[in-house]
């Protein structure tokens, strides 16, 4: 090893990267001083703490997501139970309710107005009013009758069904309903 004799050092500067891109040998730490990576210690910190906001975000989200749609699936399900009366089960309508409106356009006002129709045939009609609220559960003579009629409405409609023309006929006559 040689000695350095007579030395005088006139300056001393302090950079980032030394000329010798071979070197490891650092004289000065600052506090910023670059990793392995290239990156300060700082900008490491900041990057690992946006990793884990960005998961804890996303758990968030897919959360919030979840409630959203039970929340939705909820109301569906309302709006269907309306129309449980028309013999579809709820659950199942909310669904076709819920792709209907997904489906954009007039497919589900389409849907509902429908609905609402064959609901208001059925409430018309009276075919679920409480048995035996005037003491009688009707009589074979107008059973008969009844049958004749829907009988003929199917001869007038044939497009129509067992059911619709029963409807039909209970409107028609509502003599019979008792």
């Amino acid at each position: 090893m040689s000695e350095l004799k007579n030395l005088e050092i006139r300056e001393v500067s302090f950079v980032d990267e030394g000329a010798n891109p071979e070197s490891f040998i650092t004289f000065f730490k600052r506090k910023e001083q670059k990793t392995m990576s290239g990156k300060t210690e700082e900008e490491q910190n900041l990057q690992e703490n946006f990793s884990a906001l960005t998961t804890t975000l996303a758990s968030l989200t897919k959360r919030l997501n979840e409630h959203i749609t039970k929340a939705e699936d909820a109301e569906w399900l309302k709006v269907a139970s309306k129309y449980e009366i028309l013999g579809e089960d709820s659950t199942k309508l909310a669904k076709v309710l819920k792709s209907a409106k997904a489906a954009g356009g007039e497919t589900y006002n389409t849907t509902i107005k429908l609905l609402d129709n064959a609901l208001a045939a059925v409430e018309k009609s009276g075919t679920f009013e409480e048995i035996g609220k005037s003491g009688s559960m009707g009589t074979p003579d107008a059973d008969k009758q009844i049958e004749k009629c829907t009988a003929e409405i199917r001869k007038r409609n044939p497009a129509l069904s067992y059911r619709e023309a029963l409807i039909q006929a209970y409107e028609e006559h509502p003599e019979f309903r008792d």
